[in-house]
């Protein structure tokens, strides 16, 4: 029960935007936490998995362009931000 607890404080707390059109076959994502026991990796790797996702569901592959990150580790709140295209998969 404490394991599950632990997880839930440590992961729960991670949102991920949808995913907006930016234009020129760009897109763009954002993640964000409050959390300070989430690590910086968990929400870059959150926000990079919702691009990775929604460029697979279109049978592509996420080049990333851009990641930009605001926020310090504590209460405040910590934002990675990424632009990326869907590139085709090389086969």
């Amino acid at each position: 029960m404490i394991v599950l607890s632990c997880a839930v404080l440590v992961c729960g707390c991670t949102s991920v935007s949808p995913i907006d059109e930016l234009g020129h076959g760009r897109y763009s994502v954002s993640g964000k936490t409050r959390n300070p026991f989430v690590t910086w990796g968990h929400v870059l790797r959150t926000t990079s998995e919702s691009a990775e996702r929604f460029c697979s569901e279109r049978d592509k592959q996420m080049h990333q362009i851009q990641m930009d990150v605001t926020g310090v580790r504590g209460w405040n709140t910590r934002a990675a931000l990424l632009r990326f295209e869907c590139d085709p998969r090389w086969r």
